[in-house]
């Protein structure tokens, strides 16, 4: 959890905060959780370099299950995963534990870029 980034803040400053609040308690509390986990339960196989991969997703003590298509690229594996932040306890400013928040409220989604290297 340690390697969250932010690359929608171009202010060095801002950019900082938004992260740091991002592992902060309120959001992903990487002092007390360093680590997400992905347990890999299946997968399907490949057709035109594209396969589906279903796992066990681990964030802040909290394990959904996940499903996601994975790109072959020779050696190099990639996908984007989409999460709902929600489902792992992440409650600051979301819609989906606080009905008060108005234009305050934080989007639920965040999005993994996946990138797996076979040597």
């Amino acid at each position: 959890m340690n390697s969250i980034t932010n690359d929608d803040l171009k202010d060095a400053g801002y950019n900082r905060q938004l992260v740091d609040h991002l592992k902060s308690d309120d959001f992903f509390g990487v002092n007390n959780y360093p680590t997400a986990t992905f347990k890999l339960t299946s997968a399907g196989k490949f057709n035109s370099d594209k396969a589906v991969v279903t796992g066990l997703l681990t964030i802040k003590g909290k394990t959904e299950k996940v499903s996601f298509v994975v790109n072959r690229r020779g050696n190099v594996y990639l996908s984007q995963l989409k999460v709902d932040r929600s489902k792992f306890g992440v409650r600051y400013g979301s819609k989906s534990f606080f009905n008060d928040l108005g234009d305050k409220a934080i989007d639920d989604t965040f999005t993994l870029d996946i990138k797996l290297v076979l040597k």
